[in-house]
C-alpha cells in the first residue's frame, strides 16, 4: 500500500514541476506539490512503529511551524535568502542521515558517501549564499590568491576520501570526508557574486536533489530517489538555461570568472545619471507618445518594492494613452530563479502580459532599430493608412455616386443603396462606413476578397485570423494581415470602447487572431456582406465582361463583379454600386492573359499600348511617362538584413 501511495506522490511531484513551469499554472503546481508531500509524509508515518512515532511527530511539527512562520513573515525581497536556507537544510538532512548510517554500521557505504558529499556541498554552499544575500558577507565575488588550485586540491582529496571510505569503511575517513566537503562547498560559492547568485542557487538546489538520491538508495526509498532526481535534474537544467542567457558557462560561474569579468566592467567608465522620483502618472505621461513599451524588471524593482507602481503605470499607459505594455523576464533577473515572476504575480500583473526572453527577443530587435533611428531624428510611422487627405475624397466618392444615381432617375432621394468594394481597399470600406454615419442611405457594404480571404472570414464569423497560408494573386491586397482601417471601424461598431478594441488588437499582435463579442458581431452582420474568388474566377470575369460589353476590367474590379454575382440573391433588391478602384494599366500582363492575348516578347510599355487598342481607353500619361525615367530602386533585401538596411538607408538620407 505504501509503495502505491509513494507512486501517486511521485506523479504529483512531476505534475507539480510541470505546473510551476508557467505563471498561469504555478498556483496549481504548488498545490499539487503540497498534496504529493502530504501523501508521502502520511505513508512514511504509517511505516514507523508506534513506540518511535512521538519524536518523529514532534520533529515534523517543529519543522512545520518553522516553515509556516517563515512563509508568512518573509519579505518578498528576502525570498532568495529563504530559498538558499531551505536548500541548505535539505543538504544538512542528507549529512545527518549519512552520519546515522555510519554510526549504525550500515552497509550502504557508497550511497551514504554520495549523500554525505553532495549534502555537505549543498549545506555549506547554501549558507554562504544566504550570508551574501542577507548582507552578512559582501555580495561581490570574494577572490583570494591560489583559490582555484586550493579548490582543485580539495576536490582531489574529496574523491580519494569518497572511494577510501566506500571500500575501507574507516570511521575517521567518513568524518574527514564530511569536513573536507563542507570546506569545499564554502570555497566554491565564495567566488560567486552579483548577478550570478540566481545561477548558484539553482546549482545548490540541484545538489540537494542529488543528495536525496544518494540517501534514497541508502534507505531503499523509491520516492526519495524519484523526487531527488526531479529536483536535481530541474535545478541543473535551470542553471544551464540561465548561464546560456548570461552568455557564460557553468564552469566559469562556479570558478568566479564571470563575476570577476563583470566587476572589472563595472569599475570602468560609464554614464552616470541623476535619479529622480515621480508618480506612476508622471512616468506614464512622459511615455504617452510611445506605441509599444517593454519593461524588463530587475532586482531594483524588488528592493524598491515597485511592482505595484509599475502595474499602475502600465494600466495608465493602456487606458489613457492606448500604449501596448509588456513585461520581459530575463532568466537571471533578481536574486533567485523566477524572482521577477513572483513579484509581478503578487502585483496581479496579468499572466498574458509577461513574456520569457525567447518569446520577446525579436521585439527588442525592432526596438533597437527604432532607437538607432531616433538618435538621428527619424521616426518611422505607418501614417498613410490614416491620412485624412486620402480618406475625405473617398467619402466624397460615395456621395457623388449617389447623386449620379439620383440624376439618372435610378433611385429616389432617401432610397438605400448597396456599395461593393473590391479586395485590398478596406480604407474605401471605412470611407463608406463614415458616409453612412454622415447620413448617406447605405443599405449594405459588400467586401469582395480574393484568395487571401481573412476579411471575408472575419465579416462572416467575427474571427480575424491571419494564421494561414499566403497566396500570390493577380489582385494584390494590403489589408489582409493587419488592417488599421478595420481597427478604426471596430472602434465605432463596439460603441467606441477603446479598451475592448485594444484587447482585440493585443490578441492579434500576440496570437495572430482575435474574435469580437456577440454584440459587435451582430452589428457587423447587419451591415456587411462578403465573399471571395480565386485567380481563375477573376480572369474569367475579366474575359466575360469584355466579351459582353467591350469593357476592360482591372483584376480588383473583376473580383468585386464576381462576388456581386455570387451574392445577388442577398442584395435585397437594392441598387448596387461597384467601386472600381484600380486601372487595368497597372496589371497589363494579367489582363492581357485573361483576354487570351499574346504578350511574348513585349515589354510592359508595349503591353500597355496593346491594351489601349483593345480597351479604347487612353493610357494614363503619368504611368506611361515612366518609360523614359531611370530605374531608382533595384535592391533585394533578405529578412535577416532588413534592420541593417533600414539603418543604412536612414544614414544615407541624412548625409
Amino acid at each position: 500500500m505504501s509503495e502505491l501511495i509513494y507512486l501517486l506522490a511521485a506523479v504529483l511531484f512531476i505534475l507539480s514541476i510541470r505546473g510551476l513551469s508557467a505563471p498561469r499554472s504555478a498556483r496549481l503546481g504548488n498545490f499539487l506539490g503540497i498534496a504529493g508531500m502530504t501523501l508521502a509524509i502520511v505513508a512514511a508515518l504509517a511505516l514507523i512503529p508506534p513506540e518511535r512515532l512521538l519524536p518523529v511527530v514532534l520533529a515534523l511539527a517543529a519543522g512545520g511551524v518553522i516553515g509556516v512562520v517563515s512563509g508568512q513573515k518573509v519579505r518578498m525581497t528576502a525570498l532568495p535568502q529563504m530559498i538558499a536556507a531551505f536548500n541548505g537544510l535539505g543538504g544538512l538532512a542528507a549529512v545527518f542521515l549519512a552520519a546515522g548510517e555510519a554510526a549504525a554500521d550500515g552497509t550502504h557505504y557508497f550511497a551514504s558517501s554520495v549523500g554525505l558529499v553532495i549534502g555537505a556541498l549543498a549545506f555549506s554552499g547554501s549558507m554562504v549564499a544566504f550570508a551574501k544575500l542577507e548582507g552578512l558577507l559582501p555580495g561581490k565575488a570574494l577572490l583570494f590568491p591560489f583559490q582555484h588550485p586550493l579548490n582543485l586540491l580539495l576536490s582531489i582529496i574529496t574523491v580519494l576520501l569518497f572511494f577510501g571510505y566506500s571500500f575501507t569503511h574507516a570511521e575517521w575517513m567518513f568524518w574527514l570526508l564530511a569536513a573536507v566537503s563542507l570546506l569545499l562547498g564554502l570555497l566554491l560559492v565564495l567566488p560567486v557574486g552579483g548577478a550570478d547568485m540566481p545561477i548558484v542557487i539553482s546549482v545548490l538546489n540541484s545538489y540537494s536533489g542529488w543528495a536525496a538520491v544518494g540517501i534514497g538508495f541508502m534507505l531503499s526509498q523509491t520516492l526519495m530517489i524519484i523526487t531527488g532526481t526531479i529536483v536535481g535534474a530541474s535545478g541543473a537544467i535551470l542553471a544551464f538555461v540561465m548561464t546560456k542567457a548570461m552568455n557564460s558557462s557553468l564552469v566559469q560561474v562556479m570558478l568566479g570568472g564571470a563575476a570577476k569579468n563583470r566587476q572589472n566592467a563595472e569599475t570602468g567608465s560609464g554614464e552616470k545619471g541623476v535619479a529622480r522620483s515621480g508618480s506612476p502618472e508622471d512616468a506614464a505621461f512622459i511615455m504617452e507618445n510611445a506605441e509599444k513599451i517593454i519593461i524588463v524588471p530587475g532586482y531594483g524593482m524588488a528592493a524598491a518594492r515597485a511592482q505595484h507602481a509599475l502595474k499602475e503605470m502600465a494600466g495608465l499607459l493602456r487606458r489613457k494613452y492606448d500604449v501596448q505594455v509588456r513585461f520581459a523576464i530575463h532568466p537571471v533577473a533578481g536574486r533567485m530563479p523566477g524572482h521577477m515572476n513572483v513579484l509581478l504575480a503578487e502585483a496581479d500583473v496579468p499572466y498574458d502580459e509577461i513574456f520569457e526572453m525567447d518569446d520577446i527577443n525579436r521585439d527588442f530587435a525592432d526596438a533597437d532599430v527604432a532607437a538607432e533611428l531616433e538618435k538621428r531624428g527619424i521616426r518611422l510611422s505607418s501614417a498613410n493608412s490614416i491620412n485624412i487627405g486620402r480618406l475625405v475624397p473617398q467619402i466624397v466618392y460615395y456621395f457623388a455616386a449617389y447623386r449620379q444615381l439620383l440624376e439618372a432617375g435610378t433611385i429616389q432621394m432617401g432610397e438605400e443603396v448597396n456599395f461593393c468594394v473590391p479586395t485590398g481597399n478596406f480604407g474605401n470600406v471605412l470611407a463608406g462606413y463614415y458616409a453612412k454615419l454622415m447620413g448617406l442611405p447605405v443599405h449594405r457594404l459588400i467586401v469582395a476578397a480574393n484568395e487571401n480571404n481573412v476579411l471575408e472570414d472575419f465579416l462572416n464569423t467575427g474571427v480575424y485570423d491571419r494564421n494561414r497560408p499566403f497566396h500570390q494573386t493577380i489582385s494584390p491586397s494590403m489589408d489582409i494581415l493587419i488592417s488599421s482601417n478595420l481597427e478604426r471601424m471596430l472602434y465605432y461598431l463596439s460603441g467606441k470602447d477603446s479598451v475592448k478594441v485594444a484587447g482585440w488588437m493585443k490578441d492579434l499582435a500576440e496570437q495572430g487572431r482575435y474574435e469580437v463579442d456577440a454584440q459587435t458581431k451582430e452589428k457587423i452582420a447587419s451591415l456587411f456582406l462578403s465573399a471571395s474568388c480565386d485567380n481563375a474566377q477573376t480572369s474569367a470575369q475579366i474575359r466575360s465582361v469584355y466579351a459582353r460589353c467591350g469593357y476592360v476590367m482591372d483584376p480588383h474590379t473583376a473580383v468585386g463583379a464576381h462576388v456581386l454575382e455570387q451574392l445577388k440573391e442577398r442584395l435585397d433588391g437594392k441598387v448596387t454600386v461597384l467601386l472600381s478602384t484600380a486601372s487595368p494599366y497597372k496589371f497589363t500582363r494579367d489582363v492581357l492573359k485573361a483576354l487570351g492575348e499574346a504578350q511574348e516578347g513585349l515589354d510592359d510599355f508595349a503591353c500597355m499600348r496593346k491594351l489601349e487598342q483593345l480597351s479604347k481607353q487612353k493610357i494614363p500619361a503619368g504611368l506611361y511617362a515612366l518609360k523614359d525615367m531611370p530605374e531608382r530602386f533595384a535592391d533585394v533585401i533578405s529578412c535577416e538584413k532588413m534592420e541593417e538596411y533600414v539603418i543604412a538607408g536612414a544614414r544615407e538620407i541624412l548625409k
